[in-house]
């Protein structure tokens, strides 16, 4: 069988091209095989005929296919994605209304061809089911074809570890500077700093990266920012900043750390959480969307959110009131868990078996080859 993907993010590596599946062949289909459509800012595909005879059927992320092959979809967030739909979870509440074309891709992805919708967490499904509740004649045959399909995600640690560093190692691994809470978790750390001294922080991120999409208009001024970056090269005796490493380095990173870090503002999923509970670490996080779901044994900042489980913040003063909250979080879950050493060890055991038990691979690959069958 040959299933064709329409791009190569880490998305479709993880999801599709991870699979393994005996007798599925992938194949790459570039910019030259297809159309593409813009409407309203929106972006779907509709592969020419040349192309339709080279492969059984369609695997995609995010995307609506306009075809008579058998197709299927794993998505984020909500489906489709254009103008009315892609940032409703921003808002206050659900208030988009029904319009055609939305309606239209509704349509297609009602047909028998699409073969299943899969979300990547119970937090897109709620989301995708409101969208749905708005179109009742499609709202049925929809919702019976839509269903959380957990990431995969193979196990980095042989075993639960058994002991920790003599100096407990906290560790983080994100691109977004910003948006993923390196300033509130370098704050938090240093203001412990001066109260204990039996930890150590990596950080591995790309300082550039310091927009906040949560932030909206309240963004860091370059001062703040100038601020933060010093600090972090002021305190190289226990701050090692990597701007980036292979993903070789990374899995032996997370195998020398103990706790995982991941106090973002806004994630849709946390893919880093998954492979630091698979190196064994239990993991610091907050609460935003999909987080609860992907960290249910670690410690957990709570932080103000909307319906979808964004940060919506309103003014500036209630950004820094946030920001406060969060850092004083931070800050306790940290010097608590500094004197219980022996909750990092069994948290991090717990984060092990929940991530074989519940995202593995073997059983994900089966579930998608259940799917293709249907092709």
């Amino acid at each position: 069988m040959r299933i064709a993907i329409t791009e190569q993010t880490y998305a479709e590596e993880r999801l599709v091209l991870g699979t393994g599946i005996p007798g599925v062949t992938y194949t790459y289909c570039p910019g030259k095989w297809h159309m593409r459509f813009k409407a309203r800012n929106d972006r779907y595909y509709e592969f020419y005929k040349s192309a339709f005879q080279r492969v059984d059927g369609y695997h995609v992320f995010n995307m609506v296919m306009l075809t008579g092959k058998p197709w299927c979809a794993n998505f984020e967030t909500m489906m489709p994605r254009g103008r009315h739909t892609l940032d409703v979870h921003h808002h206050a509440s659900f208030d988009i209304r029904p319009d055609s074309y939305t309606r239209f891709m509704l349509k297609a992805m009602a047909r028998d061809n699409c073969k299943r919708l899969m979300a990547l967490s119970e937090c897109n499904l709620r989301l995708q089911h409101l969208l749905y509740d708005q179109y009742p004649d499609l709202a049925h045959k929809l919702k019976a074809k839509t269903c959380v399909a957990p990431v995969p995600q193979p196990l980095i640690a042989a075993e639960p570890r058994q002991k920790l560093n003599d100096r407990l190692r906290f560790c983080f691994v994100g691109r977004d500077f910003g948006r993923k809470g390196v300033p509130e978790l370098v704050r938090a750390l240093c203001r412990l700093r001066q109260k204990r001294r039996d930890f150590e922080l990596v950080l591995v991120t790309q300082t550039a990266n310091t927009y906040n999409y949560a932030f909206k208009h309240f963004q860091d001024s370059d001062d703040d920012i100038k601020a933060v970056l010093a600090t972090i090269e002021a305190q190289k005796d226990w701050i090692t900043l990597h701007p980036e490493l292979p993903f070789a380095e990374v899995r032996e990173l997370l195998l020398a750390c103990d706790v995982g870090l991941l106090p973002t503002w806004a994630e849709s999923y946390g893919y880093s959480t998954l492979e630091m509970e698979a190196a064994a670490m239990p993991c610091v996080t907050t609460n935003v969307r999909a987080l609860p779901e992907t960290n249910p044994t670690g410690w957990r900042v709570e932080l103000p959110l909307n319906y979808a489980g964004e940060v919506a913040l309103a003014c500036k003063e209630q950004k820094e009131a946030v920001r406060a909250s969060m850092e004083s979080q931070l800050f306790d879950i940290f010097d608590a868990l500094l004197d219980d050493r022996a909750s990092v060890l069994s948290k991090g055991e717990e984060a092990w078996n929940f991530i074989r038990q519940e995202h593995s691979p073997e059983r994900y690959s089966q579930f998608v080859a259940d799917v293709y069958s249907q092709f």
